[in-house]
């Protein structure tokens, strides 16, 4: 009788366990599900937030026909701002809050701001929302740590968008140049730097992705952005850098730095529904 008694107290003990170890990775699966939305949606603001960037470099060099484009630029970083406030936690974030000051005045372009300055701005606010990004995913366990099927994770949340970013600022600096037909001895000193960060480090942060990847659309995605990015690389060595004169039109250096930011944010995209896809089984 007494035996019958411990076991059924250790039975009962066991399936208290197990329960707990269940409902635990439940909830951190739920976690780490809200995390990868947060990031989709974050990500996006980058997006938008470079493109804005690009083509405020064009309106400070004079190109007045982007500035409706600008304009629903504004609107759609709006609404997205408006969909990220309601977000778990992001008005707790002090990264999130300065990101709000700071576009609150960013985003009414001031006649006369410089070129330089646009950039400069532009740039330090995206530094910033890609911080939150890497923020959100340690906060909702999206590291190697948790993801035993994607060491990699953090060549995501990190070298991936900094690639991006990279072409991101070879397109505001390259559309600033060939707008004016003029590249300054610092816009050079920029865009050669750029160039050889995006040259040397696609290609590494790309093969390393591959690692664990036996995809064939994973494979077929990564071989056109190195495509992609040997091309931008090129224009603007033979269309910039190296020429006495600039003759490359505005648009057609514009579309392809952006071509090149989208391949490689399907990159992205791709990876990040694997791993949806992974957390959801």
């Amino acid at each position: 009788m007494i035996n019958i008694l411990i076991l059924g107290l250790v039975l009962s003990l066991v399936i208290t366990v197990l329960f707990g170890i269940k409902r635990q990775k439940r909830v951190l699966i739920n976690k780490q599900l809200t995390g990868v939305n947060s990031i989709i949606n974050i990500n996006d603001l980058v997006k938008l937030l470079q493109k804005h960037r690009g083509l405020s470099a064009a309106l400070c060099s004079g190109d007045d026909s982007v500035v409706r484009e600008l304009g629903q630029l504004v609107n759609n970083i709006r609404s997205l701002i408006s969909k990220l406030n309601k977000l778990p936690n992001m008005n707790y974030s002090g990264r999130w809050l300065s990101f709000n000051d700071h576009w609150s005045r960013l985003s009414q372009h001031q006649k006369g701001i410089s070129a330089d300055n646009s950039f400069k701005q532009h740039t330090n606010i995206i530094a910033n929302i890609l911080y939150l990004l890497e923020d959100v995913a340690e906060q909702h366990s999206l590291t190697k740590e948790y993801l035993a099927d994607f060491v990699n994770i953090g060549f995501l949340w990190r070298e991936l968008l900094a690639i991006i970013e990279s072409v991101g600022q070879s397109r505001a600096v390259g559309t600033r140049t060939v707008t004016i037909k003029y590249c300054s001895s610092v816009d050079k000193i920029k865009l050669k730097f750029l160039q050889q960060h995006i040259s040397v480090v696609s290609e590494e942060v790309l093969k390393t992705l591959l690692d664990n990847s036996q995809q064939r659309k994973f494979v077929d995605l990564v071989e056109q952005s190195l495509t992609s990015t040997h091309c931008l690389t090129t224009t603007i060595t033979n269309d910039i850098l190296d020429v006495d004169k600039i003759v490359i039109d505005r648009t057609v250096y514009f579309e392809l730095a952006t071509d090149t930011m989208e391949k490689l944010n399907q990159v992205f995209s791709y990876q990040v529904e694997q791993l949806q896809q992974s957390l959801q089984k």
